[in-house]
């Protein structure tokens, strides 16, 4: 699923609501059933990882849309984290992950062109590097280069937001007419 390049092109709508409810909706419901019904509050005992994106930390033009569902899953776990910590349910043996990574070589980023690379790692080898995280961090990038650009981008984001702009919606726009060509 590409997210719309413009909040105001036709198809955006449903873009919309697909983006709505794959990552966020479904963060939303799903987390208080494993809560309760699979039984990590009755054990005081778990591990919830919710998967944010590094598109969270600044907004990127013809990607806002995706970034603010991404910092809206970073939100809802920061604040559940909160919650078991200081709630009515208190507990310390719960954790709660979240993981904010960059680019992975999947079907998804395939249309981009990126190939696996340092930065562009395979699925296999992310999650050996996010999985070593577990209990060490609340709130990581899960693969050290991945870290290395969350630095770099906050230290920079001025100029990632602009000069990023015109390249996202140059690589998105290439990337849909290819997929256009092969459909």
């Amino acid at each position: 699923m590409v997210p719309p390049l413009y909040l105001g092109e036709k198809e955006a709508h449903n873009t919309v609501n697909d983006l709505i409810n794959v990552n966020a909706r479904s963060m939303v419901k799903v987390t208080p059933l494993i809560l309760k019904y699979g039984g990590m509050i009755a054990k005081n005992k778990g591990l919830i990882i919710n998967i944010s994106s590094i598109s969270a930390r600044l907004p990127v033009a013809y990607a806002i849309l995706y970034g603010a569902v991404k910092q809206f899953n970073q939100y809802i776990s920061d604040g559940l984290r909160y919650e078991l910590r200081h709630g009515k349910n208190k507990t310390d043996n719960i954790e709660i992950q979240t993981i904010l990574p960059s680019f992975i070589n999947t079907k998804l980023v395939d249309g981009l062109g990126l190939g696996q690379s340092l930065f562009v790692p395979n699925v296999d080898k992310f999650v050996r590097h996010a999985v070593s995280t577990i209990g060490y961090q609340e709130i990581t990038n899960g693969y050290w280069p991945h870290a290395l650009l969350d630095w770099v981008v906050s230290w920079n984001s001025h100029l990632f937001s602009k000069r990023g702009a015109v390249r996202s919606e140059k690589m998105l726009r290439e990337s849909l007419a290819e997929q256009g060509k092969r459909d």
